[in-house]
């Protein structure tokens, strides 16, 4: 595996953008087990997230946020370690939720 596919994997977890860049290069040619893994792993931490955030804005305790974008922070951390690593472990806690699921990834 080269630099190349390290970048597309890390870029997945970085944001909506990097994530649709992924795919596109998945789709287009890169269709490694590896890659696939990560889409489905970065979609729905984004999923959980942006679900999440909605809910903790519209509570009346305006600490939430702070909390939903610092644990999102800590699970991209693991994510992009993981991809640079080229490890296929799902991530902290919630990982395991996205393994089988996301089959327009595939």
């Amino acid at each position: 595996m080269d630099i190349k596919q390290k970048i597309l994997l890390t870029i997945s977890y970085i944001t909506i953008l990097g994530w649709l860049i992924a795919f596109a290069m998945y789709i287009k040619g890169s269709r490694l087990q590896l890659t696939k893994y990560h889409l489905r792993q970065s979609f729905g931490l984004g999923l959980i997230f942006m679900f999440a955030f909605v809910l903790l804005l519209l509570s009346s305790i305006s600490v939430f946020p702070i909390l939903a974008i610092s644990g999102y922070l800590f699970f991209v951390f693991f994510g992009v370690f993981y991809s640079i690593k080229l490890k296929r472990r799902p991530l902290p806690l919630i990982g395991i939720l996205f393994i089988n699921r996301f089959y327009f990834i595939g």
